[in-house]
């Protein structure tokens, strides 16, 4: 597995680097979101589908970039063994409560920055790299260098599988009160689905507020578009969501976006596209489609 092991133990030792409050957030607020921030039972059902059918073909090697349970949960019940690499041990003990049916003693843990991976972990060595939203979460300029890495780690003709989310361009000459009044109008009569809308609008309103400079959510408009509509509220249950918007996204982080264009135009230098699936049991699941990558190392 280590091709380095010595420099990976040094990682180890920086405490203040790995445990970012980002993601001590994320981890406590992991069960407060819905999809499409969390796999759904539609995407669980896409991943479980592939994943089968590279654990009959005894790919094993598998290397899991992140905690997300639901993803252990399925490694757990096909018997496979995966290495977990996430930039905090704590998301990766953090996690198990969200996943009751993860099996640990299965798992081997690695506290790494995915960008340094290759630098320590073997070349040609893994079967199968899996991430959910992963590129969602490198910085714009990191994207390609990241892709590469995972390319190198992987064997050749061997599997990048990822839910990755694209722009939904259609959002972003809507102002964000229409953006909001259509959700509310078709959640009216479902109230028991309060944390669907939650999500479904701030997912919509982060497309709405990207910045195509540095292509990230520009998190002060997005605070200032929910803001405003939260003053604007026709009642006491819309005013509710949107405050929970303002609480559960606040903060600095933002995240990477890009059109489903610039995504196939990056993932093509590194990666040949076998197959898309789309969970379609949640709104906008087609701008959160899974792909089946193969590598293209020669």
């Amino acid at each position: 597995m280590f091709s380095n092991q010595a420099k990976y133990s040094r990682l180890q030792e920086d405490e203040g680097f790995f445990d970012k409050s980002n993601w001590r957030r994320a981890l406590l607020k992991w069960g407060e979101y819905t999809s499409p921030f969390r796999p759904s039972k539609g995407d669980i059902g896409n991943y479980s589908s592939i994943l089968r059918s590279f654990a009959k073909k005894r790919e094993k090697k598998i290397l899991l970039l992140g905690s997300t349970p639901e993803i252990r949960e399925i490694l757990s019940r096909l018997d496979l063994f995966p290495i977990v690499a996430d930039f905090s041990s704590r998301m990766i003990s953090g996690m198990l409560v969200f996943g009751p049916l993860i099996n640990e003693s299965k798992e081997t843990w690695i506290r790494a920055d995915w960008m340094d991976l290759n630098e320590f972990l073997k070349i040609d060595y893994f079967d199968v790299i899996i991430g959910d939203l992963f590129l969602r979460n490198i910085d714009f300029e990191s994207q390609d260098k990241s892709l590469e890495n995972i390319s190198r780690l992987l064997k050749k003709n061997a599997h990048f599988i990822t839910r990755i989310h694209f722009l939904n361009e259609g959002l972003v000459e809507l102002s964000s009160a229409e953006i909001i009044k259509s959700v509310f109008e078709k959640y009216k009569h479902k109230k028991t689905e309060k944390k669907i809308v939650e999500d479904l609008i701030a997912s919509r309103l982060f497309d709405k507020n990207t910045d195509f400079d540095s292509k990230t959510v520009n998190k002060e408009t997005f605070s200032n578009d929910v803001e405003s509509c939260r003053k604007g509220a026709r009642n006491k249950i819309e005013r509710l969501i949107l405050n929970n918007i303002s609480e559960k996204w606040t903060g600095k982080r933002t995240w990477t976006q890009r059109t489903r264009r610039e995504i196939d135009r990056l993932l093509s230098k590194h990666f040949m596209v076998c197959a898309i699936k789309i969970a379609g049991d949640y709104q906008d699941s087609e701008f959160y489609p899974i792909y089946i990558l193969k590598n293209k190392k020669k």
